[in-house]
């Protein structure tokens, strides 16, 4: 298996290797490993550290293919496509770097600055809501979900196991669900969701059917009137 080669660059004025110490520079590798694992879904075992270079903090890894995805994700910052597991991996890395002051930046050859979001928020939103989404795997001794949502992104949710059989039989399937969700109060992201309960979600509707059947439903109250060319107008 071949490996791929990161450079990782930590900053600061007169930081170097000797004036870290090598517990400070062995925490930053270890939070960069971690960090990268999370996102490219491989184990911290298969992070190698291959060299750092003398004069500055640039350690240089060894990773898995996977760690190419792992370093996109990285050099581009979190959005609301990351999982929350991904998020977690990665924070570890991003409080290191905001409580020392330093800056980051990582590549294979040309290094790149790496975007250090602010500190998460203290406080959270709950509420009961409904979201739509894919049951894309479940199981597992904990009776673990993982949904692709509409518009939230991937989230795993303990479910327990009752309701894990119940999914079962609606993998890969669109479902309408019933949760409990715990919201980030910043940024709106989901940080927890408990799901109460599901349906099979209908097909999807395009534009012109919807219009079609909203054109039929009014009957006579519409007879005249293009609902869709005024919608055409309307964008």
């Amino acid at each position: 298996m071949d490996s791929i080669r990161l450079k990782l660059r930590f900053s600061r004025d007169g930081l170097t290797p000797e004036t870290l110490g090598w517990p400070a520079l062995r925490e930053l590798i270890d939070v960069s490993a971690a960090a990268l694992a999370g996102l490219g879904g491989f184990s911290t075992r298969d992070v190698q550290l291959l060299d750092v270079r003398p004069g500055s903090v640039v350690p240089v890894l060894g990773l898995p293919p996977e760690g190419r995805e792992a370093a996109r994700r990285l050099a581009t910052g979190p959005t609301r496509r990351w999982s929350l597991e991904q998020r977690a991996s990665v924070e570890p890395l991003y409080t290191l770097v905001r409580a020392n002051g330093y800056t980051m930046q990582l590549g294979a050859r040309v290094l790149r600055p790496v975007p250090v979001p602010p500190a998460p928020s203290t406080w959270e939103t709950h509420e009961r809501t409904s979201l739509r989404g894919v049951l894309q795997r479940v199981g597992g001794p904990d009776g673990a979900a993982v949904l692709v949502l509409d518009h939230e992104g991937t989230l795993s949710v303990k479910v327990g196991r009752d309701m894990a059989l119940a999914l079962a039989p609606h993998l890969y399937s669109a479902l309408n669900l019933e949760v409990e969700a715990t919201r980030d109060g910043a940024t709106g992201v989901i940080k927890q969701l408990t799901l109460q309960s599901f349906e099979p979600a209908p097909p999807k509707l395009s534009a012109a059917e919807a219009f079609r059947r909203l054109d039929e439903a009014v009957g006579g109250w519409g007879e005249g009137f293009d609902v869709l060319g005024a919608a055409r107008r309307a964008r």
